[in-house]
């Protein structure tokens, strides 16, 4: 959707997917737009309750590719297939899930595709124990500086796994935790996360270290007798 114009850009269903010979799959959710390198965009979208992800050509609406490991069409040349996956990012050529029905542990987890040559390849991955949820909450994005920030879900109700609901932030580099926020009482429940600017939100020193900074410009501007 344009939200300036309320107008529909582009519309995509699995029942077309299955008009173009897709895989009889459903309940998709989240999607990111990957830019080939011919320019043409492919509509990434994972398919949870089909344990898979594909790609969609955004002009003609075929499957273009798929990673599955019963129906799909990329040869994962190393690493495991994902599983009940969502919260789908996307980087460049890479896609970033977080892989809720892995086994032993949830997981977070990133695939390089390759469409051209047919393959996908498991490039990172990260848990640790306790990490299993089992149903279909949580989230994880890209932050940039190769960091990652981890939405742990946890949906008492719904029969989610252990709590307590937790954020975190983890350095891909060495795969140490920068940072956890967990949350204090068992029924605190969330399902996914994103970081945003404080100054996109605030114009208040506490929450926009640019005002702060600009307000300790003009303090010493003033005590200089500017």
């Amino acid at each position: 959707m344009d939200v300036d114009t309320d107008s529909l850009l582009w519309s995509w269903s699995l029942q077309e997917g299955l008009d173009y010979g897709g895989p009889e799959v459903g309940d998709a959710n989240w999607a990111g737009i990957m830019v080939e390198d011919d320019g043409s965009e492919t509509m990434v979208i994972s398919v949870c309750i089909g344990e898979g992800v594909i790609g969609v050509d955004m002009d003609s609406g075929e499957v273009a590719w798929s990673l599955a490991d019963d129906w799909g069409t990329l040869d994962l040349v190393e690493g495991e297939f994902p599983r009940i996956q969502h919260g789908l990012d996307v980087d460049g050529q890479k896609i970033l899930l977080y892989d809720n029905g892995a086994i032993p542990t949830t997981r977070a987890v990133e695939y390089a595709i390759d469409p051209v040559n047919g393959t996908a390849t498991e490039t990172w991955s990260w848990t640790e124990d306790g990490f299993q949820e089992s149903w279909g909450w949580g989230d994880v994005d890209y932050l940039g500086e190769n960091h990652v920030v981890i939405t742990k879900g946890h949906i008492p109700d719904f029969g989610s796994g252990d709590g307590p609901s937790e954020v975190i932030e983890v350095d891909r580099t060495d795969n140490s935790v920068a940072w956890r926020l967990s949350f204090t009482d068992e029924m605190d429940a969330i399902y996914s996360a994103d970081r945003i600017d404080g100054c996109d939100l605030f114009s208040d020193a506490s929450r926009c270290a640019v005002v702060q900074t600009r307000l300790d410009e003009l303090q010493e501007w003033f005590e200089g007798g500017g």
